[in-house]
């Protein structure tokens, strides 16, 4: 496992001027992620944030991520990079209270020995007061879980599974693909009166997860689900759907990657099924959008609420530290949450005032709710009661998209949000 690191890393290789990314129109993949590519530790040891802070009088608030910075998913690699570059901004504009903030960053490799590992080690390490803006697949199972028995609080940006964000000392500021299933689930039974759901997944730890997660729901709703486990990017997925035609279903949920859901389409094609599918964003890309459009049955999406948002004069600060910091090619919703989980540290640490800050300080104010003016938080959406599957979620949006053959249309969108369990 990479050692752990202070401060920001600097990625050779990359190429300025990325593109932005934001939900714009209903063909568009409603992002999970940002980038693709390894992280190294820039060899000067140098930062912004290491240069301002050394400007700034008293201890310094240090804060550590848990994030699978080398891998080559496109909703991993980067993801912390917002909240690095949050410190940076930070730092060169006072800091909190007059204190610097530092970042303890720390690459779990996308393992679960690795994700324990950064764990112990930020538990270890007594300035460390809170980990947040990461992103892994792993830490839900085997980081978060240390970090809850220690009273390290967890302000994740982005969600990959259920228990990330059902976790007792995680405080998440989206839903991330589980409240998009769920917003499905919604859908599917409360308005089309579906009683009846065929569970396409990827075998594995999340994806049973997940499928646990929104099935949970279903039944708890009066649903009756039936699942049919694949493997990604199987060479062929015709026996999946008779197996799937098999229990008669009245509509199917999807949970594979987007170059098998393309796939899977054209095999339901082929087969002459034609019962509504649906899926979230994530899962959804130009070959997806192309494959249902020969589909001759409806097919559901879901599109996140838009966070990153050009227009909006609070993200002028977001956008020019990560290009000034050297992400641009990182920009987009995943770096966008991990920004805005420096700001509720920021607020929590300014609610408290300086000589009152720890981790058990935080974890109770996190905990009980109290915190109602986050810069950012929650859109700028209607709020709604959080359901009790979210016990700390800040803001979780979907919006459903109904695709027939080549025309496509919102049909619901729900937004919940409460701060933290309040």
């Amino acid at each position: 496992m990479d050692t752990i690191t202070e401060t920001h890393w600097k990625r050779p290789g990359r190429r300025a001027g990325g593109t932005i990314l934001a939900v714009t129109a209903l063909l568009a993949l409603a992002l999970a992620g940002c980038s693709s590519a390894s992280s190294q530790q820039d060899p000067a040891g140098n930062s912004a944030a290491a240069s301002s802070a050394a400007a700034l009088t008293g201890t310094p608030y240090v804060f550590g991520t848990d994030s699978t910075d080398s891998s080559q998913s496109l909703s991993l690699a980067g993801s912390a990079d917002g909240f690095v570059a949050w410190a940076d901004y930070t730092n060169a504009h006072g800091g909190i209270l007059g204190h610097p903030v530092k970042i303890v960053r720390c690459n779990d490799q996308g393992t679960p020995d690795g994700s324990s590992a950064c764990a112990r080690q930020l538990i270890q390490n007594p300035s460390v007061l809170a980990v947040a803006g990461s992103e892994s697949p792993v830490i839900a199972s085997a980081g978060e879980p240390l970090l809850a028995a220690a009273g390290l609080p967890y302000v994740c940006g982005n969600p990959l599974s259920p228990p990330e964000f059902q976790g007792s000392s995680a405080y998440c500021i989206t839903g991330g693909p589980a409240a998009e299933y769920a917003a499905l689930v919604a859908y599917l039974v409360g308005t089309l009166h579906i009683k009846n759901i065929v569970s396409v997944g990827i075998e594995s730890t999340v994806g049973q997860q997940t499928t646990a997660f929104w099935a949970g729901i279903a039944r708890q709703e009066g649903a009756k689900v039936e699942e049919v486990w694949v493997q990604a990017a199987e060479a062929d997925y015709t026996p999946a759907v008779v197996q799937a035609q098999s229990y008669h279903a009245g509509a199917w949920m999807i949970g594979i990657d987007p170059a098998s859901t393309a796939r899977f389409f054209q095999a339901a094609d082929q087969t002459g099924v034609t019962v509504p599918m649906a899926t979230v964003g994530s899962a959804v890309d130009p070959s997806v959008v192309q494959a249902a459009s020969q589909y001759a049955g409806p097919f559901y999406y879901t599109q996140a609420a838009q966070i990153l948002d050009a227009s909006n004069p609070a993200m002028a600060a977001y956008l020019t530290q990560m290009k000034a910091d050297g992400y641009a090619a990182d920009i987009g919703n995943s770096s966008v949450a991990s920004w805005m989980t420096g700001l509720v540290l920021q607020a929590a640490i300014e609610k408290l005032g300086a000589g009152h800050v720890s981790r058990a300080s935080l974890q109770q104010l996190l905990q009980d709710g109290s915190l109602t003016s986050v810069p950012l938080l929650p859109s700028p959406l209607s709020l709604a009661k959080a359901p009790k599957t979210f016990p700390h979620l800040a803001n979780a949006s979907s919006f459903i998209v109904e695709q027939q053959g080549s025309s496509s249309r919102y049909v619901s969108g729900r937004v919940t949000a409460a701060y933290f369990g309040g």
